[in-house]
């Protein structure tokens, strides 16, 4: 093996040494109730997070038990339950700023709750109000200003789909799929929607 082999098998091998360490100097699980502030003031709900932990090579920070709570006009039990939730988020100003910007989001197996009023109106149709009511001196001033990021998916999700008040049995729609581009609370935007329907 050539002089020059090994030095770029050393540099590789630093740079891999630094990136596997790091996780042990940032502690991510610091960023929880600034997360889960974000996603709370975002929604309008209740949100909390689980653990957090970092992977730098997928620039992700996961976060498990993700819960959302539901309108309490519709039900008590929470919106949205998940084992994990991913984040992807810029590397650099996580590690040398403290700071975590967010530019996607992904759900794994959410078990969603969707009700539906006999006034036509669905549980899910009061989330993002207060975002999307804030003016932009609010948004500014705000310490969680209008959350947006490039893309949000939900995987492999199970809804189960009720009325409100109860007139039969739920229908449940498994393998839930949904996929939005620029995603925001405060604007309409256009998505994708896939589900296997009951029968």
């Amino acid at each position: 093996m050539s002089r020059g082999w090994k030095i770029a098998l050393s540099v590789v091998g630093a740079i891999v040494l630094i990136m596997l360490a790091i996780p042990l100097f940032v502690n991510v699980n610091t960023f929880k109730p600034l997360i889960e502030q974000q996603l709370t003031g975002a929604m309008g709900r209740q949100a909390k997070v689980g653990n957090l932990s970092l992977s730098l090579f997928s620039g992700k920070v996961t976060a498990d038990d993700l819960s959302i709570a539901d309108d309490p006009q519709y039900s008590n039990q929470p919106f949205v339950q998940a084992k994990e939730l991913h984040l992807g988020v810029q590397m650099r100003p996580l590690i040398f700023d403290h700071k975590i910007i967010v530019e996607s989001l992904e759900i794994d197996s959410p078990q969603i709750h969707l009700v539906h009023a006999a006034s036509g109106a669905w549980n899910f149709s009061t989330i993002g109000q207060s975002a999307a009511k804030r003016t932009l001196q609010q948004q500014q001033q705000s310490m969680t200003p209008d959350f947006t990021v490039d893309s949000f998916k939900i995987k492999d999700g199970h809804a189960v789909v009720e009325t409100f008040p109860a007139t039969g049995a739920p229908m449940v729609y498994d393998k839930v799929n949904v996929e939005v581009q620029g995603f925001s609370f405060s604007k309409v935007v256009p998505f994708t929607v896939s589900a296997d329907f009951p029968g």
